[in-house]
């Protein structure tokens, strides 16, 4: 996420998460660089390592003697979802006899059972 303000100095940029106050150089997987340009400045964080607890609203804030404006980064980070904490597979099959005539055919199908175990009855799909 790179923040850039342009204006009059003196220029100050914060962060918040989630709209509480955030100090990105505090947090360890956090890279932070802030960097003062003839115009104003620019701050950047890249996060290390995502995962789903980083999915945050971000807000970078620039303010100076004559006003505030804010920038949002919504970040999203999608995992493969947890494993069901007890899941039964089982294959169970079916054989299905044709007589299309004078010969016989056999055709197979198969279909499998899933059941879950928590702390509420069993469930079977």
């Amino acid at each position: 996420m790179t923040c850039k303000a342009i204006g009059e100095k003196p220029l100050a940029l914060s962060w918040t998460k989630d709209r509480h106050p955030f100090d990105p150089s505090f947090e360890p997987r956090f890279a932070f660089e802030e960097r003062i340009f003839s115009e104003g400045m620019e701050a950047t964080i890249k996060i290390s390592s995502a995962n789903r607890k980083d999915s945050s609203l971000f807000t970078c804030i620039a303010q100076n003697a004559y006003g505030r404006d804010d920038t949002n980064f919504q970040v999203i980070v999608q995992e493969p979802p947890d494993r069901p904490p007890s899941v039964d597979v089982t294959t169970k099959g079916v054989a299905l006899y044709r007589l299309p005539g004078p010969l016989l055919t056999v055709e197979t199908a198969s279909f499998s059972s899933i059941s879950l175990s928590t702390n509420r009855p069993k469930v079977a799909f």
